[in-house]
């Protein structure tokens, strides 16, 4: 059995179809792909796969990994966008709920955390080995679909932009490891 804190994952992205935009551009129509290389290491044997999926499925796959960091971290509170609530809901309700499951969470927390104003940090030595690795594949994939979108709206002309020329917004930032595994590369290979 391979663990996911022992694999290592390449995306190599071939075009754009989103259904979103971790960018908040609007979405454009094409067709995208995106081969993702996963590298497991495994008594001293790598072992490598090649998984061939849309730029919507590493969307999915970036908001994946965010929301399972965070609650990794004890921002429970990030799984409620995500829940099938009903609709129209009574937000007012639905708020002060969350402040009681948030006391009754918060006495079996690491430091008495309540996942809306405390949480535990990235890096923390109670998180599971794998928080760092989702961290990083979050950052990874959506820096290179923010960028994507850059030269595809002729906004910048490649990759190889100083860093005071990019829109000011995280999704830009220099990308720090925090797993214990290397960074996941994601290149776009070509656009169909």
């Amino acid at each position: 059995m391979v663990h996911l804190d022992s694999v290592f994952v390449s995306f190599l992205l071939i075009g754009r179809d989103p259904d979103t935009s971790l960018t908040g551009t609007p979405p454009q129509k094409g067709g995208v792909f995106c081969a993702i290389i996963l590298t497991s290491k495994i008594n001293s044997m790598v072992k490598t796969y090649t998984l061939t999926i849309t730029e919507a499925q590493a969307q999915a796959l970036a908001y994946a990994c965010d929301v399972l960091q965070r609650v990794q971290l004890g921002q429970w509170r990030e799984i409620i966008d995500w829940l099938p609530l009903q609709k129209p809901i009574d937000y007012e309700e639905l708020h002060q709920d969350q402040k009681i499951i948030g006391s009754i969470l918060s006495k079996h927390m690491i430091d008495n955390i309540d996942g809306q104003f405390s949480s535990l940090g990235i890096g923390s030595s109670n998180l599971p080995d794998n928080n760092g690795v989702l961290y990083d594949l979050y950052k990874v994939i959506t820096r290179e679909l923010s960028m994507e979108r850059l030269i595809d709206e002729g906004k910048i002309l490649n990759k190889n932009v100083p860093r005071n020329q990019l829109p000011w917004t995280v999704n830009f930032d220099e990308i720090h490891r925090w797993g214990n595994e290397p960074l996941a590369k994601i290149e776009k290979v070509k656009d169909e």
